[in-house]
């Protein structure tokens, strides 16, 4: 079902508070709750309770469940809350796998992407180029000298100077 816009307005400052507490919000009677603003005389639902979806105590998420039966919310609860804990772990193994699968492809120092993943960009690229009969242009940068800048001025300098040329690019 729609929610009305009341409700979202509604549930913007429930979840405020739930940021805050970092505790589920129960409210047994929507239309009397001083957060909701009736703008209408739709009451689609009468009930509502909001789970923080946390992962180390910082809450980046809400589960809010609308319902017209407070006893059925009631009776949920606890069914509600182990879902809420368990999209959060969902949400933290996915947010681990991406951060693993951009270390996996990119250099550590220059955060650019590493050879190997740059081979499989460019063959999937003249694949593409190929397919589309659009030409291609690969540019490749080389920085002279650079083995006798780091015997100069030492690898430390050498790294920074790798990350202020892979900034610029």
């Amino acid at each position: 079902a729609r929610i009305p816009c009341s409700y979202l307005e509604f549930e913007k400052h429930v979840i405020d508070d739930l940021s805050k507490t970092r505790s589920k919000v129960f409210i047994p009677l929507i239309s009397s709750d001083e957060r909701f603003k009736q703008e209408s005389t739709i009451n689609a639902y009468s009930s509502l309770v909001s789970f923080p979806i946390r992962i180390n105590e910082v809450v980046f998420g809400a589960l809010t469940i609308y319902s017209n039966s407070i006893d059925k919310l009631k009776e949920n609860v606890d069914f509600l809350s182990i879902i809420a804990n368990q999209s959060a772990m969902a949400i933290q193994k996915a947010r681990q796998y991406n951060k693993i699968k951009q270390l996996a492809i990119t250099d550590n120092l220059t955060r650019l992407y590493n050879r190997r993943y740059f081979m499989e960009l460019l063959k999937n690229e003249v694949l593409r180029s190929q397919r589309n009969k659009k030409p291609l242009s690969v540019a490749i940068l080389d920085v002279d000298n650079f083995g006798n800048y780091n015997n100069t001025h030492g690898h430390p300098m050498g790294d920074k100077l790798l990350r202020e040329i892979s900034d610029i690019l």
